[in-house]
Parts: C-alpha cells; sequence; structure tokens
C-alpha cells in the first residue's frame, strides 16, 4: 500500500499493511542539529531528487520520510495562506527586529504581535509577548484587509503547477485552518483573550463570526482543489473552538464536495 491507500484504509477501518506512521510537529531544532552531529545524512537539509510540494520546503519532513520511513503527509501552507497555529493574514505583517541586546532580540512577528525571543533556538522556548495587535473593535477593523479570503495572493503563483503535481500524488494531503481560539488568541494575547470574553464579548462575537465566515470561504479553496482531481484529505484546525460558528453557516457557504454526504456527494479524500 502507498501513504494515501494506507491513510484512507485506516480511517475507514479498513485492513492496513502497517500502522500508519505520522508524526504531527517534527523535532526541535536542536534535537535535528544533534542528530547531524551524530550522524544523520546532512543532505536531507536540501530538497531531495523529485522532492516537489510541501516536502521541498519541509526539512523536518524530509527527515521523517527519507531519514525515518515515516509516511508523508503534506499540508498546503506553501500554496494556500490559510493560517494554522498563525491567524490567516493575507499579506502577513512584515516581521521586524525592533531591538536586541547580547541574548534577546525584540521583533514584530508575521501575525503583528510584537514579542522578545532569545537569540539562537528561538522556536524551542516560549517568547515574552510584549504587545498584541487587537485591544478594541477599531483595532481589529484595521486588520481585516489582511484577512480577505479572496486576496490574489492568498494563492500561489504556481497555483496551476501544484494542483497538477498533488493531482497524481501517492500520499494524503491537507489544507491548515487557524481557529476560532486560536486566532482570537493572536490578536489580544491570552490573558486579554480572556478578559475579553466577558468584557467585549460583542467584539468577540464579531471576530469568530468573520473568522467562521471567512473560514467557510477560505475553505472554498479547497473546492478549486477539488474541481482540479485535487482530493484533500485532513482540514486540522488549529485551537478550533469554532464548532457552531461552522455548524450555523454551512449551508450557506460551505461547498458541498467539502461537507460530504449530509450535503452532496461523497468525494474520497
Amino acid at each position: 500500500m502507498n501513504a494515501r491507500e494506507r491513510f484512507l484504509a485506516t480511517l475507514r477501518f479498513e485492513p492496513v499493511d502497517r500502522p500508519f506512521r505520522w508524526e504531527t510537529l517534527g523535532m526541535w531544532p536542536e534535537t535535528l542539529d544533534r542528530w547531524y552531529s551524530e550522524g544523520l545524512d546532512p543532505s536531507f537539509k536540501q530538497p531531495q531528487p523529485g522532492d516537489r510540494g510541501a516536502i521541498a520546503q519541509d526539512e523536518y519532513q524530509r527527515v521523517l520520510v527519507h531519514g525515518f520511513g515515516f509516511d508523508r503527509v503534506d499540508y498546503l501552507r506553501h500554496a494556500v495562506a490559510s493560517g494554522y497555529t498563525d491567524s490567516p493574514f493575507c499579506p502577513a505583517f512584515e516581521r521586524e527586529v525592533l531591538s536586541e541586546d547580547e541574548d534577546t532580540r525584540t521583533i514584530l512577528d508575521a501575525d503583528g504581535i510584537v514579542k522578545r525571543e532569545i537569540k539562537g533556538y528561538s522556536t524551542s522556548s516560549m517568547p515574552q509577548f510584549v504587545r498584541h495587535p487587537v485591544h478594541t473593535q477599531d483595532d481589529f477593523h484595521r486588520l481585516l484587509d489582511r484577512l480577505d479570503p479572496d486576496h490574489p495572493d492568498r494563492l500561489s503563483p504556481d497555483w496551476a503547477d501544484q494542483c497538477a503535481f498533488y493531482r497524481e500524488r501517492d500520499f494524503p494531503a491537507g489544507l491548515t485552518v487557524c481557529g476560532a481560539f486560536g486566532h482570537p488568541r493572536n490578536l489580544f494575547g491570552l490573558e486579554e483573550l480572556c478578559v475579553a470574553y466577558h468584557e467585549q464579548p460583542m467584539l468577540i462575537h464579531e471576530i469568530t463570526h468573520a473568522l467562521g465566515t471567512r473560514s467557510h470561504r477560505q475553505v472554498l479553496t479547497v473546492d478549486q482543489l477539488l474541481e482540479l482531481s485535487v482530493e484533500v484529505g485532513r482540514i486540522p484546525v488549529e485551537r478550533d473552538a469554532l464548532y457552531n460558528v461552522i455548524d450555523e453557516s454551512r449551508a450557506a457557504t460551505a461547498p458541498s464536495s467539502v461537507l460530504g454526504p449530509a450535503a452532496g456527494p461523497r468525494r474520497e479524500s
């Protein structure tokens, strides 16, 4: 069985040749560097011959798939700006170093968050969050253009080539979505968001409604994939808390090919 057949059979509770081997997040950067120092093939730092799609952009997946024999799963983040742990801004904020000292730097990140991070392995430790982009309704309204699901840069320039490649794939592919807790958390910060649920409930409703309806239009991107025979197998939603928003608006906004039997003919993943 190839990875796609194994993935689909697993979801259908059908017999498989072996368990589907998959790691969601890869490994710490310093772990990967240690493995290289202990003999891991350093060629995995660069795309291997024949690598196309997400694996060409993802060193961690190259190590797992080519080095350790894991099954391949592509998330289309290189082709669709849909967000995940990051908000689905398009364009994203331009990363900028605001200040630095010997051990740390203060930056503006792609979500518009000002944070202080350690140098070196900056992703291996929680940063100090200094300022988030939203405190008021006006702050949120200034970000709405960045959430436009129809922004021309939301799909990669080589979109047609990506679709042609994924049409012939033998592994599952997925589209990531930033959920209705993860996105407001990026806007407010965790503590201020928890306070806003109590003190600014109408703003929270506006943010989650905007995300829900715009995310459905974003998922129309999946429908474009389906029209080109690229069937998407997974849509993970980071920090979801979004079920009611999706359920209430699915009939009006979501394509039947995404929703499955309840709304239209079933399409394979």
